[in-house]
């Protein structure tokens, strides 16, 4: 006897039976076509528990952190159904491109059930940048010598879209932009840096929308930006690069804080600590060593996979000067019922 899963569009499914009160192995995939790039696909499988005795969920695994994954019940009795909700960020991604999600299961303990969820895409660009990578990078510099301008060249993809201009626009007021057309299918985008009190690793969105004949086109492309600024303050680590952490776990990180330059003699206070997300992330002031400090605390829920934000530490130097300070974190997600 199988564990049978119906989804909720329909899809292929191969039962691959094992030796009897061994292991059961199910794969299942979804396919998407052809996808703009950073498109973030959604899709759900149902699984039912077909056998006469519980079934319980023990362990999921993911083949890349560009995938969240979220399940209902990890324990179904007989006959009972959960959702498994699979989220795939293209946003890093070109060509066709399949994830898995793995899910383990077992039956009291003696048959062993592993559950391969597959999605599938193929992701085709819109437009390619010059100094193509994830991020639109402005660089690091110094605070008092952040340039003022940087160029980038927009041509166009393979993507069948069909368009004849484009606008951009930042999701927040420490950038501008603008995009003009300089060629045949050649675009020139200028940012500007509109910062004077930001520190450390400053990320924005640039939203373009792409039109046809003065109609806007459904589709539009979120492209990150990126710089690093230093200043009169800084932090240790840079970023936190969190590791792993299991749900149901905490993991708790210090951030030092140091002046330097020409405020290396000088007194700072923190007036506050923000996080991106607040949740499952809380950021703390403490006191280090006689000096002010962050203690950071990552507990996360019932969701898999790569989590990134920020920390955002208001600090105050002398009676006058307030910077934002920001630290960013990478967090990977996962389960740990099995051990």
């Amino acid at each position: 006897m199988y564990i049978c899963f119906s989804l909720i569009v329909i899809a292929s499914v191969v039962v691959i039976a094992g030796q009897q009160n061994k292991i059961d192995s199910f794969e299942s995939r979804h396919s998407f076509g052809i996808v703009y790039p950073g498109e973030v696909l959604t899709h759900s499988f149902k699984l039912t528990n077909n056998y006469k005795k519980k079934l319980k969920l023990v362990d999921i695994k993911s083949s890349c952190g560009c995938t969240i994954i979220s399940i209902g019940k990890k324990t179904l009795l007989p006959g009972e159904s959960t959702l498994l909700k699979m989220e795939f960020n293209t946003r890093e991604y070109m060509g066709s491109r399949e994830v898995h999600v793995f899910l383990t299961g077992k039956i009291r303990n003696k048959k062993k059930l592993i559950y391969n969820f597959i999605l599938d895409a193929t992701i085709e660009k819109v437009v390619e940048f010059s100094r193509e990578s994830h991020y639109l990078n402005l660089g690091e510099f110094e605070l008092q010598y952040a340039p003022k301008n940087k160029t980038f060249f927009i041509t166009r993809g393979s993507h069948p879209l069909e368009w004849d201009s484009m606008k951009c626009k930042p999701f927040e007021d420490n950038i501008k932009c603008t995009v003009s057309k300089v060629g045949p299918d050649k675009w020139k985008l200028n940012i500007q840096l509109n910062n004077e009190n930001e520190l450390g690793t400053i990320f924005n969105d640039l939203e373009f929308s792409f039109w046809k004949n003065g109609k806007k086109c459904d589709y539009k492309l979120i492209k990150p930006v990126m710089a690093k600024i230093i200043g009169p303050i800084i932090s240790s680590p840079r970023s936190l690069l969190v590791g792993v952490v299991a749900t149901n776990e905490s993991v708790t990180k210090i951030i030092n804080l140091k002046s330097r330059g020409a405020a290396i003699d000088k007194p700072f206070e923190i007036l506050s600590v923000d996080c991106s997300d607040s949740e499952w992330v809380k950021a703390d002031i403490i006191e280090m060593d006689s000096k002010p400090a962050v203690k950071v605390v990552f507990s996360p829920k019932e969701e898999y996979g790569a989590k990134f934000g920020e920390i955002i530490v208001t600090v105050k130097v002398d009676p006058v000067k307030v910077y934002k300070l920001r630290i960013d974190y990478l967090v990977r997600v996962i389960s740990r019922e099995n051990l």
